[in-house]
């Protein structure tokens, strides 16, 4: 259920933008009353402002996406002529257009607004400013002057401003990934751990993580920024741009509601010469976001085609003393697990070792506290490899060589997915 003071302000903010469209209609009106709808105001308005501030989701939204009052205002009035049906006919009165939804002109004669703020307004909701950016409002398409576009709030906004639960379901390629309690590193990985904390503490910097897959990368994401990470895998779309583009265009609304880190995996999927023009667009949507951005990759020096000003860490695949640790804590210290066996066997980090010890547990039936073999655990790592079996060590060590890099220390070591 929605929060109380969420719901009364939703409720008192529609009504605000009804009396104001109102007095604006009566304003062209020769010889209007306008005494009675201007006390009305003022009633609903001193009532908003007597809301617990600490408890009005739009001021934690707006102060956390850098939105001025009178942009804040302007998402209001938004979201009231698109829910509100009482609003559209008058505010048709004002403008022919405004079926199509909010634009700056018709916000400035329901607002009142002198030409100083007027202008103000028209600057803020240019594509570089923070409010467009966050994608919580989105432009009619069609061809428009920046003053008369019509803009209309996305469906997860209102869910937001009235606190109701957010569904942890997102389209394809999209995941969520809370911060981990904590993680076991190494010396390398607490030195690169240190610089990613710092680089996403700009929202205009973008971090590129390079690493092997199943070495923990979004664990050390997660972990550094102590906040939630929304991750787009782009190996997962079915290559268009049209999806490319929905699937960044969500990613980036949606970190920007939830104050979570948008991270990108495979980019390495859009480079080559019949898929460039995906990469430039990959550039561009990180350019407008208005949220931190990571891009994780395997692909070492790859080229996002993107102008923020970035930071490169490279993230090692934990050393051995450091797996034992995994081991020991994710899988349980049971005697019945051979720890130094897994950690000497597999080069994965933390995330690749939560699945493989779930995929155990779902395998055997086993609860939480029940405790696995080291063949249970063997079978569940299996389970999440890329092509779902390891590959003999003979192959896999050949297939190495045969691309110029180097074989891992142990012959049965496996890439994971993390």
């Amino acid at each position: 259920m929605g929060g109380v003071v969420a719901s009364q302000e939703y409720e008192l903010q529609l009504q605000l933008a009804l009396l104001r469209t109102v007095a604006a209609v009566l304003r062209s009106e020769p010889n209007a009353n306008l005494e009675p709808i201007h006390r009305e105001i003022l009633a609903v308005d001193s009532s908003i402002n007597a809301l617990p501030s600490q408890e009005r989701p739009i001021l934690t939204l707006a102060s956390r996406l850098g939105w001025s009052p009178i942009e804040t205002d302007f998402v209001w009035v938004t979201v009231a002529l698109a829910t509100e049906p009482r609003m559209l006919v008058h505010a048709r009165a004002l403008d022919t257009s405004a079926s199509q939804g909010m634009s700056i002109s018709l916000y400035s004669r329901i607002a009142y607004l002198d030409a100083a703020a007027s202008q103000a307004l028209g600057r803020a909701m240019q594509v570089d400013r923070p409010l467009p950016r966050s994608g919580l409002v989105v432009s009619v398409p069609g061809i428009w002057l920046p003053t008369s576009a019509p803009w209309s709030p996305v469906p997860q906004l209102l869910d937001y401003l009235l606190e109701e639960e957010q569904t942890e379901r997102f389209p394809v390629g999209m995941t969520l990934t809370v911060p981990p309690f904590s993680i076991v590193l190494d010396d390398a990985q607490r030195d690169a751990l240190a610089t990613i904390h710092s680089t996403l503490q700009c929202a205009g910097m973008l971090l590129v993580l390079h690493g092997a897959e199943g070495s923990g990368r979004r664990s050390a994401i997660a972990q550094a920024s102590e906040r939630p990470i929304l991750t787009l895998d782009i190996s997962r779309l079915d290559g268009s741009q049209t999806a490319l583009d929905h699937g960044l265009t969500t990613l980036f609304r949606e970190a920007s509601l939830r104050n979570a880190i948008a991270v990108i995996v495979a980019p390495e999927e859009l480079s080559g010469d019949a898929q460039d023009v995906r990469l430039r667009q990959l550039g561009q949507r990180i350019d407008e976001s208005g949220t931190p951005v990571v891009v994780i990759t395997k692909a070492h020096g790859i080229d996002v085609r993107s102008m923020r000003p970035t930071i490169r860490v490279a993230w090692n695949t934990p050393s051995v003393e450091a797996r034992l640790t995994l081991w020991r804590e994710l899988a349980g210290d049971f005697d019945s697990i051979d720890h130094s066996e897994l950690a000497q066997r597999y080069r994965i980090g933390a995330g690749a070792v939560v699945k493989a010890v779930a995929s155990a547990r779902s395998i055997t039936a086993k609860g939480l506290v029940d405790a696995l073999t080291t063949a249970e655990i063997i079978a569940g790592v299996r389970h999440n490899t890329e092509d779902g079996e390891p590959q003999p060590a003979e192959h896999a060590h050949r297939k190495q060589h045969q691309q110029g890099v180097e074989p891992f220390p142990h012959p049965h070591c496996l890439r994971i997915r993390d």
